[in-house]
């Protein structure tokens, strides 16, 4: 089934989203978390950024 909507957000850091600063601890369980939701899809990330993807 296709989507009716996609909405791709680029973000340029691993960052928590919402979190103004960040320890290093805390970005790299960030990108563990994006990586492992990813991978739990199917999707393998290998970029330096993450692409967020919405299907409604």
């Amino acid at each position: 089934m296709s989507p009716k909507k996609v909405t791709i957000i680029d973000r340029d850091r691993w960052d928590p989203i919402g979190s103004r600063t960040s320890s290093k601890k805390e970005i790299l369980e960030a990108q563990r978390k994006i990586e492992d939701f990813y991978n739990d899809i199917g999707i393998v990330l290998h970029m330096q950024k993450s692409t967020l993807v919405d299907l409604y």
